[in-house]
């Protein structure tokens, strides 16, 4: 009995282990307005997770032909939480910027 769950243990390390990295990281340290004011149009993928670094989420529509990466945003002032959206071509280029309110902080409140 030991010896069936050694080997279950170990193939289920294996198996799992096999994942890692498999993922991009994922983020859940926001952005400040003083980061997304530092933003343009234009730049690639590259540069904007240099600045930003990894997105909460990252979503492609293949019916709008872009891909769509998400931070949380801090803004001063807000209860409520904010989404800041970069939407990058097939290419690799910012197309341009969203903000969306949060759905899991919505109804939080407003305005301090």
């Amino acid at each position: 009995m030991k010896l069936l769950h050694s080997l279950l243990l170990v193939t289920a390390m294996a198996l799992l282990g096999g994942c890692a990295g498999a993922f991009p990281s994922r983020s859940e340290v926001p952005v400040t307005e003083e980061q997304v004011a530092s933003l343009a149009t234009g730049i690639d993928r590259s540069q904007l997770l240099q600045t930003l670094g990894p997105p909460a989420e990252e979503a492609a529509y293949k019916n709008l032909d872009e891909a769509v990466l998400t931070w949380r945003l801090l803004e001063p002032g807000y209860q409520r939480g904010w989404l800041f959206n970069a939407h990058v071509d097939p290419s690799g280029v910012v197309t341009h910027y969203s903000r969306t309110l949060d759905p899991a902080a919505a109804g939080k409140g407003s305005r301090r």
